[in-house]
Formats: structure tokens, sequence, C-alpha cells
């Protein structure tokens, strides 16, 4: 019950910020992982993930927002996986890189390792991550890809396209 409760909450805040939809397109990301992107949420305010500083809010510019991004990975193999979320960045129309402010499980509530980068996928489990991306995107823009950049990967540095779905 308290995962469903937690999970209607936080699709109701991502909802409550502008949720951008995308194609559904699989990508991979190693040999015996893939995944899909399925959403980005615009928000003008973000916690503070360090541990030694607690209690902090951090508030866009005005015309500004921070870009948070739903991934479902999928593992296909018979052994744990990981997966390197510091490789991951978004790029904007210029190249320039938004790093991965924090990551967490998608639906589970704040815990002391979202700023742990490194994220494990139990054998054949599929599961969706939230990721922030920082520094704040200017409003209205959109970034034009997702960059991963890990030699030990298949995508070898794969940029790859946003495929937003039109706004009807």
């Amino acid at each position: 019950m308290k995962k469903q409760i937690l999970y209607v909450i936080t699709s109701l805040i991502l909802l409550s910020c502008g949720v951008q939809k995308f194609e559904d397109k699989t990508y991979e990301y190693s040999d015996d992982i893939t995944f899909e992107i399925k959403a980005m949420a615009n928000i003008s305010m973000t916690e503070n993930v360090t541990p030694s500083i607690t209690d902090t809010t951090y508030i866009t510019k005005k015309g500004s927002r921070f870009k948070r991004m739903v991934i479902k990975f999928n593992n296909h193999s018979n052994m744990e996986q990981t997966i390197d979320f510091s490789k991951f960045y978004l790029l904007n129309d210029k190249n320039l890189k938004y790093k991965v402010y924090f990551v967490m499980q998608y639906g589970k509530a704040y815990g002391r390792n979202i700023q742990i980068r490194q994220r494990t996928l139990s054998a054949n489990k599929e599961r969706s991550f939230l990721m922030e991306f920082h520094p704040a995107f200017a409003k209205g823009k959109n970034p034009k890809a997702l960059l991963i950049e890990d030699p030990n990967v298949v995508t070898r540095d794969k940029v790859i396209p946003l495929l937003y779905l039109d706004k009807d």
C-alpha cells in the first residue's frame, strides 16, 4: 500500500511540472541491457542531495528549469548488471553537456543513496529510474539528445536524439 501511495504522489508531482512524452523506441545500453526514454519533466525547485548539507532547496533563476527524465531499463541476462549514470548527459542545441545531479529508482522515496551514480539491475528484471540534470535549461528550451559516454558499453559515446511526441 505504501508503494502505491508513493507512486501516485510521484506521478502527480511529475504531472504538475509539465511532462513531455517520447516516442516508444528501445535502445541498447549494453549487450544485455536495453532502455526506453519514457518522460521528462521541467521543474523549478529541487532539494540538496549532499549528505553534509540538509534541508536546502534550490530554486532555478527566473526563466530556467531543471530537467528530470524517467528511463526504463531491462536486463535480459541471467546475471546482475550495473548501470553507470555518471556517464549520462543531456545535450542542448549547442552540444553543451548537462550532468546527472541525482538518480533514484522511479516510484521510491528519496533515500541516502540518491547520489550514488552506479545502480544494479537484477537478472531478468526491468526497472525505471528518475534522473535530474544540472545546470538548469532556459525555460522553453528542450535538450536535443541524451549522451552516454562509456567505453565499456555498446553505446560507446552514443548520442541518442530525443524523439518528443507532438503536443495535441
